[in-house]
C-alpha cells in the first residue's frame, strides 16, 4: 500500500485496503502511504487516505505527512490536509519551520493563517536541513539565508530569542556574513535593549575574516568598543580572526589595549604580554603591527 500510494496508484491503493492492508502500516524506511503520497505530491491519494482515517500526526524521522507537503512546497496540497481537518497549532509545531528554512513565503502565509505559532520550537533534529532540535522559524528562515522570510515571520511576533540548542538569529547571520539579514534584525531589536547589546558581543564573537564587514553594522548599533561584561572581547576577538579590518575599525572607533577589561577577565583586550598562550600573543603583535604599518591607524 505504501509503496502504491508513492506511485500514485489510487486504484492500487483501494484494492490493498479492500483487502485488509493497515492504512498507517509502514515500509522499510518507516513511512507510511499517507507519508509517500505527500512527499510525492499525489493530492488525490492523501485526500483518499485522509477520508479512510490515515494517521496524519504520522512521524517519520520527525516528518509528519503535513510536513512533507511543506518541503515540497506545494500549497495546494498543503491546504488538503487543512480541508481534512488539520489544526496546524494544534498538531505540528515544525510545519511552519520547514516552510521557513526552505524559504516558501506562500506556504508559511497559509500556515500563519491557519494558526501556526511563529515563535514555536522544533521538536526534532532534522540533520538533512541542519536545523537544531529546538530552532524556531525565525532561527530557520536566518539559517536558510531567507530574509523575506525573516522579515514576515518578524512582522507576525516572531522574537530574536535564543534557545537551548540554537544561537541567537543575528549571531546565525552574522556568522554568515548576511549584511541583508544582519540589518533586518538589528533594525528590530528585542525587549531588553540590554539583553540586545550582549547579543550583538556575542555575534561579534562569530565573525571572521570574511565577515568582518558585519562588524561595522553591529558597532554601529551599540556595541561598546570596550565589549560587554561576560562576552568576549571585540578588540581580543578582531586580533585573534587576523583581520586588519576589524582591528582597524576597533583602533578608530576608540579601542585601547588593556590589560583588563573586566573583573575576572585575565587575559584582557589583548596587550601582548598578557595574551592567553604565546601564539596568541604572537597574532596580535604581528597583526598590529602591520595594521600599524600601513598608517590607518
Amino acid at each position: 500500500i505504501v509503496s502504491a500510494a508513492g506511485s500514485g496508484d489510487l486504484e492500487e491503493v483501494r484494492r490493498r485496503l479492500i483487502g485488509g492492508a493497515d492504512i498507517d502500516a509502514r515500509d522499510n524506511y518507516n513511512d507510511t502511504a499517507l507519508h509517500k503520497a505527500a512527499s510525492n505530491g499525489h493530492a488525490h491519494v492523501v485526500r483518499f487516505l485522509l477520508d479512510q482515517g490515515a494517521d496524519r500526526t504520522a512521524e517519520q524521522h520527525g516528518h509528519t505527512p503535513l510536513d512533507e507537503a511543506v518541503l515540497r512546497g506545494d500549497l495546494a496540497l498543503v491546504k488538503v490536509f487543512f480541508e481534512r481537518g488539520t489544526n496546524n497549532k494544534r498538531t505540528d509545531p515544525n510545519s511552519l519551520a520547514y516552510a521557513a528554512q526552505t524559504g516558501n513565503l506562500e506556504v508559511a502565509k497559509f500556515l500563519l493563517s491557519k494558526g501556526a505559532d511563529v515563535n514555536a520550537t522544533k521538536k526534532i533534529r532534522v540533520k538533512e536541513l541542519m536545523i537544531p532540535a529546538d530552532g524556531t522559524p525565525l532561527y530557520c528562515a536566518v539559517n536558510g539565508g531567507h530574509e523575506a522570510m525573516a522579515k514576515l515571520l518578524l512582522d507576525r511576533g516572531a522574537r530574536q530569542d535564543r534557545t537551548e540548542h540554537c544561537y541567537y538569529p543575528l549571531c546565525v547571520a552574522a556568522e554568515q556574513g548576511n549584511a541583508a539579514i544582519v540589518t533586518l534584525l538589528l533594525a528590530r531589536g528585542m525587549d531588553s535593549e540590554a539583553e540586545f547589546v550582549a547579543v550583538l558581543g556575542y555575534a561579534f564573537d562569530v565573525l571572521r575574516q570574511k565577515t568582518a564587514h558585519i562588524g561595522r553594522l553591529l558597532l554601529d548599533r551599540g556595541l561598546p568598543v570596550e565589549g560587554v561584561e561576560g562576552n568576549g572581547d571585540p578588540l581580543r576577538h578582531a586580533a585573534r580572526t587576523g583581520s586588519p579590518t576589524l582591528v582597524t575599525l576597533l583602533f578608530r572607533r576608540g579601542a585601547k589595549l588593556r590589560e583588563k577589561r573586566f573583573p575576572g577577565d585575565v587575559v584582557g583586550a589583548y596587550k601582548p604580554d598578557c595574551a592567553s598562550s604565546s601564539s596568541d600573543a604572537a597574532i596580535t603583535t604581528d597583526l598590529i603591527n602591520r595594521v600599524r604599518s600601513r598608517g590607518t591607524l
